[in-house]
């Protein structure tokens, strides 16, 4: 079955109480597969192979570049993204150590004399 997207909408595995959306503009032309191939119509058969993908020679319902003349946008949303993606990588990081942090987590080994042992010579 012929569909158009106008959107698509998905949860992160890192936060799935969070949805995040992304509209299309304009709408993507896409196929839904049927889930038995013998039960396709002739019109679907005539355009898609059994995975949903148009056949060769065929063309997609929209004839136009859906990314022409949108390569200001495209590069806006993507230094959009990437921003937010380091300042979300960024804003979870804790603060490094101060030395004196450092030092006062190392633990000293002393050894009781008592315990030590003489190095054997064979």
């Amino acid at each position: 079955m012929g569909v158009e997207l106008t959107g698509m909408a998905w949860r992160s595995p890192g936060m799935p109480w969070t949805t995040h959306e992304a509209g299309f503009s304009p709408p993507i032309d896409a196929a839904v597969a049927p889930r038995d191939s013998r039960k396709t119509s002739p019109q679907y058969a005539e355009r898609y192979d059994l995975g949903g993908e148009l056949l060769p020679g065929q063309l997609s319902r929209r004839s136009d570049d859906p990314f022409a003349g949108r390569e200001a946008e495209i590069a806006a949303m993507a230094a959009k993204l990437k921003a937010s993606g380091l300042e979300r990588a960024l804003s979870q990081l804790p603060p490094p150590p101060t030395m004196r942090e450092v030092f006062e987590g190392l633990q000293v080994h002393q050894q009781d004399p008592s315990q030590r042992q003489s190095p054997r010579l064979r």
